[in-house]
This record gives C-alpha cells, sequence and structure tokens, in this order.
C-alpha cells in the first residue's frame, strides 16, 4: 500500500530546492510534473525535456521502500536530464557518462538520500527498480532501460 510521502529535494548543482507532497504510486499532477520537469533540467544548457513517468516512479518506489514513519526524506539530485551536447562535455572530462546515456533521453536520475546509507540505498534500488541501476560512491543512478545494475 503506498503512503503518503514528503520529499525534500535539493539539486547539488544549482542549489535549488523544491518540496512534494505526493503518494509513490499515485501520477503526479500536470503542475508537479511541470516543476519537475524544469527541477531536472539540463541546467548547464537550461534545456527542459519531459523526465520519463517511468524513472520517476521508480525514484518514489525507492523513497517510498526507506523514508522513516512519516514520510519525511531529503533527496540530494545529482543529474536528470542531459542533452548531447552536456553529456559529451562531462565524457571529455573523463566523468562516467556513457556515450549514449539514459539522461540524453531523459530516462535517468541520479541521486542520494543523505540520511541513507549508500549500501542500503543500492540494495533497496536494485529491488524494486524495474530498469537500470548504477552504484556510484556518491550517488545512485536509476533509470527506465533494461533491468541491469552495476557498480563503479
Amino acid at each position: 500500500m503506498s503512503r503518503p510521502l514528503r520529499l525534500a529535494l535539493g539539486n547539488a548543482n544549482t542549489g535549488e530546492k523544491m518540496t512534494l507532497k505526493v503518494a509513490a504510486r499515485a501520477p503526479f499532477s500536470p503542475s508537479e510534473k511541470r516543476q519537475l520537469d524544469h527541477f531536472l533540467r539540463d541546467w548547464r544548457q537550461n534545456e527542459i525535456q519531459e523526465i520519463d513517468g517511468a524513472v520517476l516512479q521508480a525514484l518514489l518506489r525507492i523513497c517510498e521502500d526507506v523514508a522513516p514513519e512519516g514520510g519525511a526524506l531529503n533527496v540530494r539530485i545529482t543529474s536528470g536530464y542531459r542533452s548531447r551536447k552536456t553529456n559529451d562535455l562531462l565524457r571529455r572530462m573523463g566523468k562516467k557518462a556513457a556515450r549514449n546515456s539514459l539522461h540524453m533521453q531523459a530516462r535517468a536520475i541520479d541521486f542520494s538520500l543523505p540520511d541513507v546509507p549508500m549500501k542500503t540505498l543500492s540494495r533497496v534500488a536494485r529491488q524494486v527498480c524495474p530498469g537500470g541501476v548504477g552504484t556510484y560512491s556518491t550517488f545512485v543512478h536509476v533509470d527506465s532501460g533494461p533491468q541491469r545494475s552495476w557498480s563503479a
């Protein structure tokens, strides 16, 4: 059964903050979706794409599974949508950006939960995410692509 969540999202790159009060398995309102699409934009190019609903639901399911009683949770977003230009820049900088990253299709989110150990976050993500899950030292990547997992 889905329970209410109060998520305090923070964008690690822009410093922007956003609060969401949602049920983990309920659809977003059009207003919430527009806010999320803007929040998860390619901040380097200031390009907004519609984020895939499946990856957003994966993020919410993970949050629902680890949120404490009362459903309040801090979420630190590292990356959402990325343009080809930004993805290529990250690759040139030596970052581990895949050549055909699902971030460029607005189908991936990199995030951490500061109040949840990375080991726990990674385990829960692999259990509930129907797509890809990558575990990095400071964040977890979830996407709506084929089911697979990796560590970097």
